[in-house]
C-alpha cells in the first residue's frame, strides 16, 4: 500500500540533501518550542537532575542531561559486519564515525512498535568529554527536571543500566553506568551481545 505524501513534505525524488534540510528545519522548530530559558529554570527552584526525555516506542525514557552533546538525524546507518546485535551500524557526525547502540537490546527494553516511521529516528550523541556513541530513540520530548529520591528502582534493573522508574512512567536510563560497561567495548571476536 502506498503511502500518501503530505504537501509539507519534500518529494523524495528531489534528493536527500532537500530531506536533511527538511528533517532538521522541523527538528529546529521542536527545539524551539520545547526550550525554557535557562534563567526560568533558576528563578522557580526547581529541584532534581537535568534529563533528556525522549520515547522509545511508546514508553518515555529519560538520561541524564549532562552526558548528551547533542541529537541529530543521521542520513542513514551503515551497518559494520562482526559487531554485537546491540549496534545496528555507525553514522557520520561532525567529521566522525560515530557508533549506534540500540538501547531496547543494551538495556533489556520490552520491544515497542515505534509510532513514528515517517522517516530516520533520532540518535542521542552522549559520552563525557568526548562522543561515546549514539542512542537511538524514537523521539526527543523535550528536558525535566527528575529527583533521583523519587525514582523507585525496579527488579534487576541495576543489571540492565536502569536507575529505575520516575514519576509519569519515566524509565531512568544509568548512562554514566552505560559508558562505563565493559559491554560496550566491540572486540574482534564478538559477534553479538553477552546473555545477561
Amino acid at each position: 500500500m502506498a503511502k500518501a505524501q503530505t504537501s509539507n513534505r519534500p518529494d523524495p525524488a528531489r534528493g536527500t540533501a532537500s530531506q536533511a534540510k527538511f528533517d532538521r528545519d522541523v527538528l529546529l522548530a521542536r527545539a524551539k518550542a520545547l526550550a525554557r530559558p535557562a534563567a526560568n529554570l533558576a528563578s522557580r527552584g526547581e529541584q532534581g537532575t537535568l534529563c533528556l526525555e525522549f520515547s522509545i516506542g511508546r514508553q518515555a525514557h529519560a538520561v541524564n542531561a549532562s552526558y548528551v552533546l547533542e541529537v541529530f538525524v543521521p542520513g542513514e546507518i551503515t551497518p559494520v559486519p562482526g559487531v554485537p546485535e546491540f549496534v545496528p551500524g555507525v553514522a557520520p557526525w561532525r567529521g566522525e564515525i560515530l557508533p549506534v547502540v540500540d538501547l531496547r537490546t543494551v538495556c533489556g527494553l520490552a520491544e515497542a512498535p515505534d509510532t513514528d516511521d515517517t522517516g530516520p529516528n533520532p540518535v542521542v550523541v552522549v559520552g563525557e568529554e568526548e562522543a561515546a556513541c549514539g542512542l537511538i530513540v524514537t523521539a526527543v520530548t523535550g528536558a525535566a527536571r527528575i529527583s533521583l529520591d523519587d525514582v523507585a528502582q525496579v527488579e534487576g534493573g541495576a543489571d540492565l543500566f536502569l536507575l529505575g522508574l520516575a514519576p509519569g512512567d519515566v524509565i531512568v536510563i544509568d548512562v554514566e553506568r552505560l559508558l562505563q560497561s565493559e559491554r560496550l567495548v566491540v572486540r574482534e571476536d564478538e559477534s553479538s551481545l553477552e546473555s545477561i
